[in-house]
């Protein structure tokens, strides 16, 4: 199975903001941080194909931090322990993808409806241990 993410944010320096297509199809829409060329913890992942495995990571902070099961993003140069989980702000993301069902249009580079968001792409790929994940940008707009 391939999944596709195309961003579509305007510069470099911005939240990246993209739209997950399962079979061609808009799914969900994906938050990343801005593109710093893939410095660990604090830039989105290189435009790229990858196999993402079925896995578990720890999210959260402090008290809330849990174990959650989702799939997490292989081979990426230099990097480890990036995956898909919940989040609505950039910096909630250390280099992970977030998803969400609706754009915040507040002007504070987020999404919304993440929880939600994660759940339906956890429901896409139900019975699914693996699928090969390809990210394109579209530049600016």
């Amino acid at each position: 199975m391939e999944i596709h993410i195309v961003r579509c944010s305007f510069k470099k320096e911005d939240a990246q903001v993209g739209l997950l297509l399962v079979q061609g199809r808009p799914r969900l829409i994906t938050l990343e941080r801005p593109d710093w060329d893939n410095q660990k913890d604090i830039s989105c992942i290189p435009t790229g194909t990858y196999l993402c495995k079925r896995g578990k990571m720890w999210i959260g902070k402090d008290s809330e931090r849990h174990l959650l099961e989702t799939f997490l993003v292989t081979n990426v140069p230099g990097r480890s322990d990036i995956g898909f989980h919940p989040a609505n702000y950039y910096r909630e993301l250390r280099g992970c993808i977030a998803l969400g069902n609706i754009i915040d249009f507040d002007n504070n580079s987020g999404i919304g409806d993440s929880r939600r968001g994660f759940q339906k792409f956890m429901e896409i790929l139900e019975g699914k241990t693996e699928f090969t994940l390809i990210i394109k940008s579209t530049g600016a707009l």
